[in-house]
């Protein structure tokens, strides 16, 4: 067993902040937080987009940096097209192999319920932050007299954290007689996909690796506070032994505690455990 490498000396466990986590102190439930799925987005997004949609970083020239749109992305947001979901993403990119600079918005989706209008709204943010950013160039050009820059792209991803095998959503079709139609489709990523590549999982170094590994098993153990107890040593055991940058061990330390939530009285004990990793 290797020693701790890169890790904090402090306690794993992450004090309340505005995520929602339920406890009972007889049974382990799982706690669902947005503010971890978007903090992993925000820290570690080339990781994110290497991990769950390679195709698409491919393309994407990480040299020129990327840009995290949060603020835009509410000033797009109404209150029916919020649901539960665990984390929204908006981040400007450019795309590799472009005589002039075309810009990528990758909207990300983190979904985790089945929502029959998922796919609708999917269409509606992607059609919402093409025109905020065609009008805001087009405008610029005229302003400064000079043609307007190459129609930026909206890239919309979805990643699917419910445990239902059945539910997939990945288009919004309309079709009328006449000839009219619309077809929008997105690629997803489901993560219960993940239960036949364990050993995959284990074997891989990018971070959200153990991200998924986490949060599989606090779905499945939810309500075996023993196993889940088991689980959560087990993977913290698995990150203290990849050489991983400090900040970076810390946020996933966060990430596994806020998610794997134990009953009151097992925690202690996860905790002895793991300090003596």
């Amino acid at each position: 067993m290797a020693k701790k490498r890169n890790t904090p000396k402090t306690n794993t466990t992450i004090a309340a902040d505005t995520t929602t986590a339920t406890t009972d102190t007889t049974t382990a439930t799982y706690s669902e937080s947005d503010s971890v799925w978007k903090d992993m987005l925000d820290r570690s997004f080339p990781d994110f987009m290497a991990f769950f949609f390679p195709e698409t970083h491919k393309v994407i020239n990480w040299e020129l940096g990327y840009e995290l749109l949060d603020t835009e992305l509410q000033k797009l947001s109404v209150e029916n097209l919020t649901g539960k979901r665990l984390a929204d993403k908006l981040v400007k990119v450019h795309r590799i192999g472009e005589e002039q600079a075309v810009c990528l918005f990758v909207h990300i989706e983190v979904q985790s319920y089945s929502d029959p209008t998922f796919a609708e709204r999917m269409y509606i943010y992607n059609y919402r932050i093409f025109d905020r950013f065609y009008e805001m160039n087009q405008k610029k050009a005229h302003e400064e007299g000079i043609p307007p820059p190459p129609t930026a792209k909206v890239i919309s991803l979805a990643i699917l954290t419910d445990e239902s095998d059945s539910y997939r959503p990945c288009e919004f079709h309309q079709k009328e007689e006449g000839g009219y139609e619309l077809l929008f489709h997105f690629p997803f990523v489901k993560l219960v996909d993940y239960n036949d590549k364990w050993a995959k999982l284990e074997a891989e170094l990018n971070p959200f690796a153990l991200v998924v590994m986490a949060h599989l098993k606090a779905q499945q153990e939810k309500k075996n506070p023993n196993e889940l107890l088991e689980w959560k040593v087990r993977l913290v055991e698995l990150l203290y032994q990849r050489n991983y940058e400090k900040k970076q061990v810390r946020q996933l330390l966060r990430f596994i505690d806020w998610i794997m939530v134990l009953p009151e009285d097992l925690e202690p004990l996860a905790q002895a455990r793991i300090a003596h990793l």
